[in-house]
């Protein structure tokens, strides 16, 4: 589960929006399935160094991690957490973008993050209608 749906996802909307759903499926099959073998844990890794990164520009966020990072993390949370955020960066960022940060500001500060990553990117039709 990406980091971008910890606060307002400008030009990812549908995407950032989705993310709380996997959040709270992951939560609740940890719960269902506690007194079974099975662990369920749900990785929220934010940016990484991955070649789709690179086309996306996204290697050039500061707070991009490299893959290893990220399933290391994972792996030693596994059986001990329901949840991870790998990185001191993205566990600041999604708890100041998710709790601390006025959403307006946290809107503005997200949508430039995509804007470094997707230079291209574009308000849709329907956040163009509803922002006037």
């Amino acid at each position: 589960m990406s980091t971008i749906g910890c606060g307002p996802a400008p030009y990812l909307s549908v995407y950032g929006r989705l993310k709380p759903a996997i959040r709270q499926f992951g939560r609740t099959l940890r719960r269902e399935l506690a007194s079974t073998d099975v662990d369920v844990l749900v990785v929220s890794p934010g940016a990484i160094k991955t070649d789709v990164a690179a086309a996306m520009k996204g290697n050039k966020i500061w707070i991009a991690e490299a893959p290893s990072k990220v399933a290391k993390a994972g792996i030693r949370a596994l059986g001990r957490k329901g949840k991870v955020v790998p990185g001191v960066m993205n566990k600041i960022m999604t708890f100041v973008t998710g709790r601390l940060m006025p959403q307006s500001f946290a809107a503005w500060m997200n949508g430039k993050l995509v804007e470094l990553m997707l230079p291209d990117a574009q308000p849709s039709d329907a956040d163009k209608a509803l922002a006037n």
